[in-house]
């Protein structure tokens, strides 16, 4: 997973520089989708990068357990949880953090702050000591 992650922001890093534009994810105009296409893309991304497949959030399709679709929100939540208990930041980085992500702090800890199950908080502390 570590290095699925450090892959896919690597390309994404690549990409902006290369191709400078004002949306991560537009059309080759430099526009940005509409109607739900930019998360359907993002989806079909993180599905490449095998990302959905060890989402720990799960669903029943015709009686078989699968992982549910990845999208923003995951993201959201997946950056702020990461700040508040990987990286520890100070109140300066959780401001600029939620000013980035255009909400308020009290937003990042009520609404996407997430509780990590057992065993995930090791796994995290150890892959982020070996960077």
């Amino acid at each position: 997973m570590k290095a699925q992650g450090k892959e896919l922001g690597k390309i994404i890093e690549q990409s902006l520089e290369i191709w400078r534009r004002k949306y991560v994810i537009s059309k080759n105009n430099g526009e940005k989708y509409k109607n739900g296409k930019t998360a359907g893309r993002l989806g079909t991304a993180l599905r490449y990068f095998g990302l959905e497949k060890i989402n720990p959030n799960k669903k029943i399709v015709k009686g078989v357990e699968k992982p549910e679709v990845l999208g923003v929100n995951d993201l959201r939540h997946s950056r702020v949880t990461y700040s508040r208990l990987v990286a520890k930041d100070t109140e300066d980085k959780k401001y600029y953090l939620a000013k980035n992500m255009l909400h308020a702090e009290e937003t990042a800890d009520e609404v996407y702050m997430r509780e990590l199950g057992d065993g995930v908080q090791g796994r995290l502390d150890k892959d982020f000591q070996n960077n």
